[in-house]
């Protein structure tokens, strides 16, 4: 499974959040390198990451706590 269908599954509210619609909209900004000037590349590729990260340790401990891991009990 490739890492957006994870955060996909495991985020609530998928298709309707503003975290996850700029998420996808800087990663298709960056498939496409006649979106932006190659000086804004890094900074681009940051906030990616930044946002990235966030969704995913959200999805992961989501998962986690429906697979029951200790330390992730509601």
């Amino acid at each position: 499974m490739d890492l957006q269908k994870f955060m996909q599954i495991y985020i609530p509210n998928w298709d309707d959040r503003e975290d996850v619609k700029k998420y996808l909209s800087l990663k298709e900004c960056l498939a496409d390198s006649n979106q932006y000037d190659r000086l804004e590349a890094a900074d681009l590729f940051h906030e990616f990451l930044v946002v990235k990260d966030k969704l995913f340790d959200e999805a992961m401990e989501v998962f986690l706590i429906k697979r029951g891991y200790r330390g992730y009990d509601m």
